[in-house]
């Protein structure tokens, strides 16, 4: 979940369908009214969104995606690589927190 000035978005992991293993999706709320939910990312193995906002109110998403590491923001929601091959279980706390310089990433 992350808050900002009047605005506020929480990414869950849900899985779509139960019976396909492994199609996991980060889904987002935002908005002063809760909306319903969004699809943020497609594909597999998407776990462990951790989402903070900027110091100009960008919502931004890290998030482990198969094997990898990945960032996206709400307004541009196509994930990039941050760091391959990062899935020993110091990145299943992954935190993003604020700071004057932009989200931080802290495990």
């Amino acid at each position: 979940m992350a808050l900002t000035n009047g605005a506020a978005f929480v990414v869950v992991p849900r899985d779509p369908n139960p019976a396909v293993a492994g199609d996991g999706v980060p889904y987002r709320w935002n908005g002063s009214a809760w909306s319903g939910p969004e699809l943020f990312a497609s594909g597999a193995a998407n776990r462990f969104p951790a989402a903070a906002y900027d110091r100009t109110g960008s919502g931004h998403v890290v998030w482990l995606r198969g094997e990898n590491l990945v960032h996206a923001t709400l307004e541009v929601p196509q994930s990039q690589l941050v760091r391959a091959h990062s899935t020993s279980a110091g990145f299943a706390g992954l935190e993003l927190t604020a700071s004057p310089y932009g989200p931080t990433l802290r495990r």
